[in-house]
Parts: structure tokens; C-alpha cells; sequence
């Protein structure tokens, strides 16, 4: 079991998670605080807000409380949780990540709300480790942006070079996409899931997701420009959008995993 040094926890919630422990020795249990409690700080309140939200997304399960410090898990997974990386509120986030990519159960148990003299005790910088939480996220959302610029201006170039074909779009699509695909798995293999795992067996996994996604974008775009009066440009940002929430999941759980 877990603690937070700043004394905010109390021992019966401590004896709660021992005993909640002994039931599901190979479960991730939380102690999770009420944050709709009149008396939550702002800063605690609006940082566990942001944080629950977007951790819904990254971890597929609606967490109450994901940046408590009191946590318990059983003894087989001590060393797998010392080996994560990641120091303060990064780490917290880490192994949840860690919890959901091995099907781990996270399981959460409501202990008391305190916060003393204001949660002034606590070292939460709403910038610093707000960055270092979402950082794979960030990260990806980068290499993402970065490839999606560079495949809609290739895009936008092969529309004018193969207007004479009889499927503009979809050359374009094609065209456009074997270039800013092999950019984007550079970038998320090295900058973003940092992957030790065999590169060969990544790639082609990865490059079966990428074709699967290039063709969905491009039948999709031009659905979309049959069915709405909106420039082509446009439909396919949005379109692309909706493929990019999609193909994190994707990659995260089933391409950039580690050994």
C-alpha cells in the first residue's frame, strides 16, 4: 500500500485498502477522493477535472480519482511497478497506462476528503505536471499534426497533379499518405511510445493499420464530397480528426507496446 507523505490520508482508509487487497491481490486499487466535496481546493478540484477527462480517453475507464497517491497491489507487482518510469504525478499516470496495457483491473475504493490548511502541503504545479502527465499524449498529438500538415499539402498538391485522372482524390490520398506515413512512424515509435519492442514486427503492423486508415480516409473524403457542399480540404481535415482518435487507441494497445 501505497501513501501520500503529506498526512491528508487516514489510517482507516490505509486498513480499508489492506483489507480490500486481500480479496483482489492482483488488482490496481485506488483510493479515491470525493472531488465534488464543498471544500476541495480549486487547484486540486480543476487539475483532477482535466485530468479525469482525458484520462477516460488514454485508458478507456472512468477513474475518479487519478492522482491519488494512496494505491495498493499485490506483491507479484512490485518490481513491474518499480521498473515504470516517470517521477511525481508523471508516475501516478504511468501506471495506470501500465495497469491498462497488461489488462490489469483498476479498481477504486472512496476514502475520506482532507485537505489540510488548504492542500497547501502539496508540490502540484499545474503547468510543470500537467506537461509531464500528458506528455505521450502531447507527444503524439505533435507527431500527429506535424504528419497531417504534411500530408495535406501533399494532398493539396496531388489534387492538382492528377486532376485529370478519373479518382483525383483518391490518387491523392494514396500519394500523399505513403509519404507522411513513414514520417509518423519514425515519430512515434522514437518520440512518443519510446518502443523497445522488435521493429520489424512494429512496422508491419503498423503500415496494415496505416493502409486500412489511408483507404478509410480517402473513401470517406470522397463520400464527403458528394454528400456535403464543403471544400474537400475541409471534409478531410475532419474526417482525419476522427481516424486520429482512433489509431492512438490502435497503436498504443496493439503496435507500440514494450517487452
Amino acid at each position: 500500500v501505497t501513501v501520500d507523505a503529506d498526512g491528508q490520508h487516514k489510517p482507516e482508509d490505509v486498513l480499508r485498502m489492506m483489507a480490500a487487497l486481500s480479496e483482489t491481490p492482483n488488482d490496481l486499487i485506488l483510493g479515491s477522493r470525493d472531488f465534488d466535496f464543498s471544500n476541495v481546493p480549486l487547484k486540486s478540484m480543476l487539475g483532477n477535472k482535466i485530468t479525469r477527462f482525458i484520462t477516460r480517453f488514454i485508458v478507456g475507464q472512468k477513474i475518479t480519482d487519478t492522482q491519488t497517491g494512496l494505491r495498493a497491489f499485490g506483491k507479484a507487482a512490485m518490481k513491474n511497478y518499480a521498473d515504470i518510469p516517470g517521477e511525481r504525478y508523471e508516475y501516478e499516470m504511468n501506471m495506470l497506462l501500465y495497469a491498462k496495457r497488461f489488462g490489469i483491473k483498476i479498481r477504486e475504493i472512496t476514502i475520506e476528503t482532507v485537505y489540510l490548511d488548504h492542500n497547501s502541503s502539496s508540490h502540484f504545479n499545474p503547468v510543470l505536471d500537467s506537461i509531464r502527465i500528458y506528455r505521450q499524449i502531447f507527444a503524439f498529438g505533435f507527431a500527429s499534426i506535424a504528419s497531417a500538415l504534411l500530408d495535406w499539402g501533399l494532398f493539396s498538391l496531388g489534387l492538382y497533379l492528377f486532376a485529370k485522372m478519373s479518382e483525383p482524390i483518391l490518387f491523392a490520398t494514396i500519394a500523399a499518405r505513403l509519404v507522411s506515413l513513414n514520417f509518423n512512424y519514425v515519430m512515434n515509435r522514437k518520440l512518443v511510445f519510446r518502443s523497445d519492442s522488435g521493429w520489424k514486427k512494429q512496422a508491419l503492423k503498423y503500415y496494415i493499420l496505416a493502409a486500412f486508415q489511408m483507404l478509410a480516409s480517402g473513401y470517406l473524403v470522397r463520400f464527403g464530397a458528394l454528400a456535403f457542399t464543403l471544400p474537400v480540404l475541409m471534409i478531410k481535415i475532419g474526417v482525419d480528426l476522427g481516424l486520429f482518435l482512433l489509431s492512438y487507441q490502435i497503436q498504443k494497445a496493439l503496435i507500440f507496446t514494450k517487452e
